[in-house]
């Protein structure tokens, strides 16, 4: 026990000066240079955005169907004009029928005024006639029969006179009117007014209120 230990003594390997110098420790070798650590890092990349895709997506879609909307309310409109155009032109037609149909109307009503009138004038001369020949008859005549019976008859022709509105114009007595009277004699009469008419030659007669035929009379200057 109380020999002393031999001490071992072991040889290092001997290194070349050069190579020593090149070998560096490995945590030398690991950290970086100062004109590396002041060198600024390269900016990151963006991060990828996948809406953003999505969203521009939309955007087309919402534009197409604007124009889409747009060309159906051109269209719309359009139908709509077109629409006002022909109710339009069938108010204009149906207008121009109503004028049409009032303007045939009153020209059938004027026409038929005018046949009625042109009958009447033809059967005026036959009153006149009836009106001469009852003149002439005294009391005793007027009890025979064929007097009566033109008096009967006489009488029927008024009442066909009076249903087509064809009536008499007061004469006598009454102040004279152009429009009604014709004047075919003067006479001197200081105790009357006037233009006063004081005789009848042949009566007058208005039919629907137009004249169909003035009164020949006589009137004081």
């Amino acid at each position: 026990m109380s020999r002393r230990k031999k001490k071992i003594e072991v040889e290092k390997p001997t290194i070349p000066e050069e190579t020593e110098k090149q070998v560096l420790p490995p945590e030398e070798a690991t950290l970086p240079t100062p004109e590396a650590a002041e060198e600024p890092a390269p900016p990151p990349e963006p991060p990828q955005d996948p809406p953003k895709r999505k969203r521009i997506l939309k955007k087309d879609r919402v534009e197409k169907l604007e124009r889409e909307l747009k060309a159906a309310e051109a269209k719309l409109k359009a139908a709509e004009e077109k629409m006002e155009a022909a109710e339009d032109r069938i108010k204009r037609q149906m207008a121009e029928f109503d004028n049409f149909r009032k303007r045939t109307d009153r020209e059938k009503a004027a026409s038929f005024e005018r046949g009625e009138k042109y009958v009447i004038e033809r059967l005026l001369p036959l009153a006149d006639s009836f009106e001469r020949g009852l003149s002439v008859l005294n009391e005793e005549t007027e009890q025979e029969p064929f007097p009566q019976g033109m008096v009967h008859v006489y009488k029927q022709l008024g009442r066909v006179f009076e249903e087509l509105d064809v009536k008499t114009i007061p004469a006598e007595g009454e102040t004279f009117n152009i429009d009604l009277h014709n004047a075919v004699m003067h006479e001197e009469n200081p105790d009357l007014p006037e233009n006063t008419v004081v005789q009848e030659f042949q009566k007058g007669y208005t039919f629907k209120g137009n004249v169909v035929r003035h009164s020949m009379v006589k009137v004081v200057n």
